[in-house]
C-alpha cells in the first residue's frame, strides 16, 4: 500500500488523507509488509524520466523498423507481382485468344440460328397468307404411291400370274407325298 500511495503523492492525488483515515479505522493486516527504502524525490523523477525516455526510444525505433520492414515486404511483393505478371502474360494471352476464337463462333451460330429461323418464317408466311394460323392450300405429298410406283405393281402382278402357271410354284402348297411319315395323335375314347 505504500507503494501506491507514494505513486499518488507523486501524482498530486488529493485523495491520500481520505484513503488514511478508512485504513486507521480497520485493523492493521496482520501480513507484513516489507518496508520499501523511500527513494529520494530526485533520483525518483530523475529514473522516470530516464525510463520515459527509453521507452519513447524504444517506441520510435520499434516504429521505424516495423516501417522499413513494412516497406521491405511491399517491395517484395511488387517484384513477386511482377514476375508472375511476366510469367503468366503468355498463358493469360492464349486464353484470351481462345476465349474470342469460342465467343466467334458462337456468335456464329447465333446468326446461322436466327437466319434459319427468319427464313422457316418466311416460308409459313408464304404457306399462311391470311394469318389464321391454317394453310391456305392443301398440303402436297406429291404423286400417290401407285401413280409414282406403277412399275413396281405391273411385275409384281406379272409374277404371280407366272408363278401360278409353273408346275412347282412357291405360292401353291405341293401336293406330292412327302417322305417323311405323318404323326397321329392319340385318340381318347372317353371325348364323344
Amino acid at each position: 500500500m505504500k507503494l501506491i500511495d507514494w505513486f499518488k503523492s507523486k501524482l498530486g492525488n488529493k485523495e491520500k488523507d481520505s484513503n488514511n483515515k478508512l485504513e486507521s479505522s480497520y485493523p492493521s493486516n496482520p501480513i507484513q509488509e516489507p518496508e520499501l527504502a523511500k527513494p529520494e524525490d530526485n533520483t525518483d523523477s530523475d529514473r522516470l524520466r530516464e525510463f520515459g525516455e527509453k521507452a519513447r526510444q524504444f517506441l520510435e525505433e520499434t516504429g521505424k523498423e516495423v516501417v522499413s520492414q513494412g516497406k521491405e515486404v511491399a517491395e517484395e511483393l511488387k517484384d513477386k507481382w511482377r514476375a508472375l505478371d511476366e510469367n503468366t502474360r503468355e498463358f493469360r494471352e492464349e486464353v484470351k485468344e481462345k476465349a474470342h476464337e469460342a465467343l466467334d463462333k458462337v456468335n456464329e451460330l447465333i446468326d446461322k440460328t436466327i437466319h434459319s429461323g427468319e427464313e422457316k418464317d418466311a416460308e409459313e408466311q408464304k404457306i399462311d397468307q391470311d394469318r389464321d394460323g391454317f394453310a391456305d392450300a392443301p398440303p402436297d405429298f406429291g404423286k400417290s404411291v401407285t401413280e409414282s410406283h406403277s412399275g413396281f405393281f405391273e411385275k409384281a402382278e406379272k409374277f404371280l400370274d407366272e408363278s401360278k402357271k409353273s408346275p412347282n410354284s412357291p405360292t401353291e402348297p405341293s401336293t406330292g407325298t412327302s417322305s417323311q411319315p405323318t404323326l397321329e395323335l392319340p385318340q381318347d375314347d372317353d371325348k364323344v
